[in-house]
């Protein structure tokens, strides 16, 4: 989706109505999320570092080092992974022994005016939240989400393949 530019814009004029950001994974190379993003209040951060693209504990230790070294030459770095075992235990064994001028925060700190250093927690100890993050409903996500999709011809697709399999369930009748 991050590579169809008119897809993106619909995902980011549906955005632009909450204070809401996007996290660019960027997972293909012709993103164009950013593009797509001009024009609309959405703001735009892309990871640096992609942790497990190779499954071992010894690469995920490699790419979290150099996203230290990203953040330390550039003030900040975002790192995205999976959930995968070798993922984990690489994470467990280095985040409590992460250096002192590396600080953990979430993506949306990194959009904020304060400065990232000024928080000094450590992975795992209680935080606090320092601003009420405007409350998005399940509902409004869901609308967000189906008007995105609206005139999306993948969705339309499979949604006439799921109304005809439901009709043929059905006795053969179709809406």
């Amino acid at each position: 989706m991050t590579s169809s530019l008119p897809g993106m814009q619909k995902v980011m004029r549906s955005l632009s109505r909450y204070e809401l950001y996007f996290l660019d994974s960027v997972t293909i190379g012709n993103t164009q999320v950013t593009k797509a993003a001009q024009g609309t209040h959405v703001r735009v951060i892309r990871r640096n570092i992609f942790l497990d693209n190779v499954q071992s504990e010894a690469e995920t230790r490699y790419q979290l080092n150099r996203a230290i070294s990203i953040a330390r030459k550039n003030g900040s770095a975002i790192a995205i992974g999976h959930p995968h075992p070798t993922t984990i235990r690489a994470l467990q064994q280095m985040l409590p022994t992460l250096p002192a001028d590396i600080e953990l925060v979430s993506p949306s700190r990194l959009l904020s005016s304060t400065p990232v250093g000024d928080n000094h927690r450590k992975w795992g100890e209680q935080c606090e939240i320092k601003e009420v993050p405007t409350t998005v409903t399940s509902q409004d996500y869901l609308a967000v989400i189906s008007n995105t999709l609206v005139d999306n011809p993948v969705v339309n697709t499979v949604s006439q393949h799921i109304r005809k399999l439901a009709g043929d369930k059905s006795q053969g009748k179709t809406e």
